[in-house]
């Protein structure tokens, strides 16, 4: 009887300890594909520090203007509704200093906006879907801008993610000549009004140049500075400082009065972006 139960006693341990091992690679069903995520997320290449990650929600707010670029918000509007709401949960997160927190959102964020690019090129290599245009006059091009290129301290040089970017950018206008841009140099509080003015100034000469590079007219580029007059955050630390120092691109597409608007064909110039900078 002894035996018996020690038999017994036995088997149900080995159970326990099957039930708290890892199955065997490839057969462990959605918990092993759950867990894989979780091991890639930690792969992401950048550190839990306020500056990095403030830093990688920039990049990751540059993902999402260029998928609004590439049609998004008529092509998968509700999956990149659900991204900016991830995106503005990871800014929130890092104003109140919950870093972790936001390392994971913006960890999330990294996966799911990659996935939404090969969803939304496989829809322009599929489908007629393109951006919708029924508006006469003067308008904005595109919804949900002005877009951003931040700089570092006393910098006007352009980094080469924001290159990649603004390459992408260039494309959009040179299929679109009707579509005129404004760059607006800013800087942060720090230092003397005039010499941020300048720098302002420079930093949009910068954009401006490197569009220019790129194919587009300089008749089509207005260049401003503001100086420090209209920062984004007032905080005197080094997230909100980073933020200011920027360039905002408008974009505003000019028609003829009783001129027909027709949708840009991206699927057409997809191809031609693939890979600069997604």
């Amino acid at each position: 009887m002894r035996r018996g139960r020690l038999l017994i006693l036995g088997v149900g341990l080995c159970a326990l300890a099957g039930c708290q091992s890892w199955p065997e690679e490839g057969k462990g069903g959605a918990a092993e594909i759950r867990s894989g995520e979780v091991q890639r997320y930690h792969q992401i290449s950048f550190t839990p520090d306020q500056d990095s990650l403030a830093k990688q929600a920039q990049l990751e707010k540059l993902e999402l203007d260029a998928l609004t670029l590439l049609g998004g918000d008529y092509c998968i509007p509700a999956q990149l509704k659900t991204l900016r709401q991830r995106l503005h949960r990871a800014f929130r997160e890092l104003d109140a200093g919950l870093l972790p927190d936001a390392y994971n959102s913006l960890a999330i964020l990294h996966k799911e906006t990659k996935s939404a690019n090969a969803q939304l090129a496989y829809l322009n290599e599929h489908t007629t879907c393109a951006i919708a245009d029924d508006h006469n006059g003067s308008d904005s091009a595109l919804s949900g801008f002005p877009m951003l290129v931040h700089f570092d301290v006393n910098q006007s040089e352009l980094s080469e993610g924001y290159q990649g970017y603004l390459t992408r950018l260039s494309a959009y206008l040179l299929a679109d000549d009707s579509v005129s841009i404004e760059l607006i140099g800013h800087t942060d509080q720090r230092g003397e009004n005039d010499a941020n003015q300048h720098l302002a100034q420079v930093r949009a000469k910068a954009v401006a140049a490197f569009l220019a590079q790129q194919g587009v007219a300089q008749t089509r580029i207005l260049i401003r500075a503001e100086g420090e007059e209209q920062t984004l955050l007032r905080d005197a630390d080094s997230h909100s400082h980073g933020f200011n120092r920027r360039v905002e691109i408008y974009l505003n597409r000019q028609q003829q009065r009783g001129a027909v608007s027709t949708p840009i064909p991206q699927r057409d110039w997809e191809s031609h972006l693939q890979g600069r900078y997604l």
